[in-house]
């Protein structure tokens, strides 16, 4: 099996989510936890990519809202 670690950076590029706000998911068990490289951090690519599909099923999953003033978008 092929596991490649990436670093910060790149997580942020790839969720499109600043340093607090992934550290505040790990934190609630939001999001993927990093592991421990010495005094850095790395987060299994594979994991961050599932974290990004169920991010986008669970968008599709929600229901549409209708409100009042614009039923046009109903």
């Amino acid at each position: 099996m092929n596991q490649r670690l990436i670093r910060l950076p790149q997580v942020k590029s790839m969720v499109g989510l600043g340093r607090s706000s992934i550290y505040d998911k790990i934190k609630r068990g939001e999001f993927p936890k990093q592991i421990k490289l010495g005094r850095s951090s790395g987060w299994v690519e594979a994991e961050v990519q599932l974290w990004i599909s169920e991010q986008i099923q669970a968008s599709r999953l929600e229901p549409v809202t209708c409100r009042p003033n614009n039923r046009a978008m109903c």
